[in-house]
């Protein structure tokens, strides 16, 4: 009987406190139809391919937001069931704190749809993706997350690691002006080798930076996205180029990967419903080991079009193509053509 009371206590409880809230729900399903042409370097089969794909986008998702004063918060799940963001932000006198999941401010993304929203994500773009984090921003635009540290191996160095500190990411976002946003933001990840596991007695320092700059020149929009990093691939960053650390086991010593990138997006709004959009990204990586840096790119163009304020349709064509790798080897290219559709909800 006991058990009985207090559970109605409990919901009771429960379901003043969410009435008390302002609840709003969101959603977005989203689903892409691409033809893909991969040249006789990138199909590996020593014959150019043509392919077909449609899917679900695994990005499509469905998220709750909440509001109570000063504290907010957002709950959101994935297309396949999992938790994707879930936080709550306390807003106190000059600054807030946040906890819990959502995607890192290490997010400098196109607006490319190709390939579930690859964004030019490891073409050009940073995104370290979601990640649970202690944040303190201040109203000025300045932050300071604390993140849980990475541990990922070197090339060439698998044994136990350990680290001591968190991994820690500071920005800055501010507008110059009414027509300028800007972003800059720095992340620092570092941990060692465990002797007493192994023969490896190396640390690995990863950090990244970069720059996002937002121009609104009514009806023209521009961004434009710069990067440099050290091992980003230690750091948690994606990249189609090699960017984790490599480990010499000559020399025993652990050789940096340094990486470059960036991006352009070129935006021209012909209507309410309709606008034309194209991108352009660049990547590089480099260490003692290759004889020239390893570089890709990739660009796009799209239409997206608006029916109305749920559904829209983004015919896009594009190339991605790795250029050649740090040998010198051609790596090869693919073209692809084909549209994602989506229902915002």
């Amino acid at each position: 009987m006991k058990k009985v009371f207090l559970l109605a206590l409990i919901t009771v409880f429960t379901a003043s406190f969410l009435l008390s809230m302002d609840i709003n729900h969101y959603g977005s399903a989203r689903t892409g139809v691409w033809y893909e042409m991969e040249n006789e370097d990138w199909s590996g089969s020593g014959e150019s391919e043509l392919d077909f794909n449609s899917y679900f986008q695994g990005n499509s998702h469905f998220g709750v937001r909440l509001q109570e004063g000063n504290l907010s918060g957002k709950f959101e799940i994935g297309a396949g069931g999992s938790i994707r963001m879930l936080y709550g932000r306390l807003k106190m006198d000059g600054w807030s704190l946040f906890v819990g999941k959502d995607f890192s401010n290490i997010r400098m993304a196109s607006k490319q749809v190709y390939g579930s929203d690859l964004f030019l994500i490891g073409w050009g773009a940073l995104d370290e993706g979601l990640k649970s984090q202690v944040r303190f921003e201040l109203d000025n635009g300045l932050y300071v997350s604390l993140m849980s540290p990475e541990t990922f191996d070197a090339v060439l160095a698998s044994q136990a690691k350990k680290a001591l500190i968190p991994k820690a990411n500071i920005g800055y976002k501010t507008k110059f002006g009414d027509n300028i946003d800007f972003h800059g933001s720095v992340g620092v990840n570092y941990y060692n080798y465990d002797k007493n596991y192994g023969p490896i007695e190396e640390a690995v320092l990863a950090y990244v930076a970069g720059v996002l700059f937002d121009f609104d020149l009514d009806p023209m929009a521009i961004r434009l996205h710069a990067n440099f990093g050290q091992n980003t691939g230690n750091y948690g960053i994606t990249s189609v180029n090699l960017n984790r650390a490599v480990y010499n086991a000559v020399k025993d010593e652990i050789e940096n990967v340094t990486t470059l990138g960036g991006f352009g997006d070129f935006a021209y709004k012909m209507s309410d419903k309709a606008q034309v959009v194209a991108g352009v990204g660049f990547t590089s990586a480099d260490y003692e080991g290759y004889d020239n840096a390893d570089t890709a790119m990739a660009f796009y163009l799209q239409m997206p079009w608006k029916f109305n304020k749920a559904l829209s349709l983004t015919p896009e064509i594009g190339m991605l193509n790795h250029m050649k790798d740090g040998y010198d080897y051609d790596e090869g290219s693919m073209m692809y053509f084909g549209t994602q559709l989506r229902l915002d909800f």
